[in-house]
């Protein structure tokens, strides 16, 4: 980057208008994994590459940017995980409210934040995915109104939200290409706080951002007024502070993932699968939770539009670092090619049976994509789980343990490359010891032949409320016998 010499006043920075930014990313990116004369790759073991872009002239608009296929190619050849962020959108944020009336609406916060709400969605045709967000292959992040900074008394700034954890409302939002889920997860991006619109010549209500580098927000590192002062700092909001967290906490999954490895170096957890484990498990901890209930209470019932807006939800990386005495993770990767299935089988636990207790299964299946950008489907390979049941009867698993299907609609978790869905209910159901559920992962191609296997990494959760007092863990871990049946018919 470059200082922009275009601007005058409050000059940025731009990208040399001598260089073409896809062939500088495509050479970075090269340039790691692969040779430069008698110069080995420069970091061939990276496996998660964090983006933040954002291009303000190229909102997603049904077709592929030129940036998204680069990281769906790259992705798919170098077999890593792309980050990127989902992209900010700084316009005003007009509200169906008079401006005389903004005194009164700011001394009522919960009709305020329900205002700024329904004007981001009534406004959602021009705050779209910013490229390279859309992205099939990568995981993109939106950010959470969140931080921990304190708020100092500046006058004439207004927090637009009063429930803690929703969307940020600068947030670019999905769906992203043929509706698939975008953003997949939120990570904390700073609470952003509004002024409203000066002058006299708008009839409604008009918030803009503050441009403050006070607080609230995430503290960060800049240049000092002096030479040589390394201890300046400012507070800073947006989609890319969200997306270096969720980049720091796939590290620490990795750490997670090579401790796994060296204690059962059996389970098949190989490096060429790191990127759809980290991939899988980087969502695996998200819900909606409280915020979809905020959500809901302003803007309805619509699964679809909360799904815009929330992706998976909030992770929480705890659920993925350690299990606990009332909840068990299994993980697993492969390679599937088309028309296979893979079986997983998950035991049923005789201690839940006959028990009108609360349990949540969580499923999570990632993969990477080869993609035809000759063919209008541009997904090569089609992925998804199915719940194919019990050994006896061949039930399914929400018969078996009595759940439902929770937070994202079942249709959208099937267009990209990541599907996650949330299964709870408190029920009573009867089984016996040696029943199984069989989660059954499927292939299928997409856009043309599919002649490669295609790696996957799937995650499966069995919980209870701590309450309970059942050890689930040890029960799970006691019964486990991870059998993959490859071949099967899928359809």
């Amino acid at each position: 980057m470059r200082p922009d010499r275009r601007g005058w006043y409050n000059a940025g920075e731009c990208i040399p208008e001598d260089v073409l930014p896809l062939d500088l990313f495509h050479r970075a990116v090269r340039r790691l994994y692969e040779k430069d004369g008698d110069l080995a790759g420069a970091a061939p073991s990276v496996r998660v590459i964090s983006v933040s872009i954002g291009d303000r002239s190229r909102q997603f608009a049904l077709t592929m940017s030129s940036w998204a296929r680069l990281l769906d190619y790259l992705a798919w050849k170098y077999q890593i995980l792309f980050i990127v962020s989902a992209g900010n959108h700084a316009s005003e944020i007009v509200l169906d409210v008079p401006r005389r009336d903004f005194d009164a609406l700011r001394g009522d916060p919960q009709r305020l934040e329900s205002e700024v709400l329904k004007a981001i969605v009534s406004g959602g045709w021009n705050r779209r995915l910013l490229s390279p967000a859309e992205a099939l292959n990568a995981l993109t992040v939106g950010a959470v109104h969140d931080d921990v900074a304190p708020v100092p008394a500046v006058a004439h700034r207004t927090n637009p939200y009063v429930t803690a954890g929703l969307p940020s409302p600068f947030n670019a939002t999905g769906p992203g290409f043929r509706r698939s889920m975008k953003p997949e997860v939120l990570f904390a991006g700073g609470r952003q706080l509004y002024k409203e619109k000066p002058g006299n010549t708008h009839a409604d209500c008009t918030l803009v951002i503050d441009q403050a580098i006070l607080a609230p927000g995430h503290k960060v590192a800049t240049p000092g007024r002096r030479p040589g002062d390394v201890t300046a700092t400012i507070y800073m909001r947006g989609t890319s502070n969200a997306t270096a967290l969720a980049a720091r906490t796939a590290g620490l999954i990795h750490d997670v993932l090579d401790s796994l490895r060296e204690d059962t170096p059996e389970q098949g957890l190989e490096d060429r699968f790191t990127a759809v484990l980290l991939k899988a498990l980087l969502v695996h901890g998200a819900r909606w939770g409280a915020s979809a209930d905020a959500l809901r209470r302003s803007l309805g019932t619509d699964k679809d539009l909360l799904a815009r807006l929330l992706g998976y939800g909030r992770p929480d990386p705890t659920r993925v670092f350690e299990c606990t005495d009332f909840r068990g993770t299994l993980i697993g990767a492969s390679m599937i090619g088309d028309g296979q299935a893979h079986r997983y089988s998950v035991p049923l636990l005789p201690s839940l049976s006959g028990r009108a207790e609360w349990r949540a299964l969580t499923v999570t299946l990632a993969w990477l994509s080869p993609v035809n950008h000759k063919h209008r489907a541009y997904r090569g390979a089609s992925l998804w789980f199915e719940p194919y049941g019990a050994v006896r009867g061949d039930g399914a698993y929400d018969e078996m343990l009595s759940l439902a299907r929770t937070d994202a609609p079942w249709q959208s978790v099937r267009r990209g490359t990541l599907q996650h869905e949330v299964f709870d209910g408190a029920q009573a159901t009867g089984f016996v010891d040696g029943d199984e559920l069989k989660i059954q992962v499927n292939c299928a191609a997409e856009a043309g032949r599919l002649d490669v296997p295609v790696p996957y990494a799937i995650a499966v959760t069995l919980e209870v409320a701590p309450e309970v007092q059942i050890p689930i863990y040890q029960e799970i871990r006691d019964r486990i016998r991870a059998r993959v049946a490859v071949g099967v018919r899928t359809t």
